[in-house]
């Protein structure tokens, strides 16, 4: 009767672990505490063992098929915004001046560097790769 009880426990503390948290850490624990409570109750003489094995077994295996999908539920789609949305984006150069290249993107003037120290010419096509402090890091676009 008292293992009930610690399962029941058990449950209780990891779903109030998982109201107070904001990602999924310990909703598995609950399930399989849940389980393990079911089968506690069902079969009250099932050896402690077992129901650690029990509790663990069924966790992992809700932790392991679960997980990624969750996550993907409660977080949607991640949409990028400021600067992240010019990563993977494409331009072509249209000036050079005094040795540095510059790129217009609504209407805030970017200094670009290419990769690998890949020459930028006026009408070559370049895909913004990363973005240091206020400088657009590049990769020519191989035709």
């Amino acid at each position: 009767m008292i293992w009930l009880w610690i399962w029941g426990i058990v449950t209780a503390i990891a779903l109030v672990v998982e109201f107070l948290t904001s990602d999924l850490i310990t909703v598995w624990f609950a399930a399989g505490g849940l389980i393990t409570l079911l089968v506690v109750a069902l079969a009250p003489s099932i050896p402690i063992v077992w129901q650690f094995v029990i509790f663990v077994g069924v966790s992992v295996v809700l932790l392991l098929c679960t997980r990624k999908i969750c996550l993907k539920l409660l977080r949607g789609d991640n949409v990028k915004t400021n600067t992240d949305a010019l990563i993977g984006k494409r331009f072509v150069v249209s000036e050079i001046q005094e040795n540095y290249t510059y790129y217009k993107i609504n209407g805030v003037l970017w200094q670009v560097f290419a990769v690998d120290g890949e020459s930028l010419e006026i009408g070559a096509e370049f895909e913004i790769c990363e973005i240091k402090g206020n400088k657009l890091i590049a990769k020519k676009v191989k035709k």
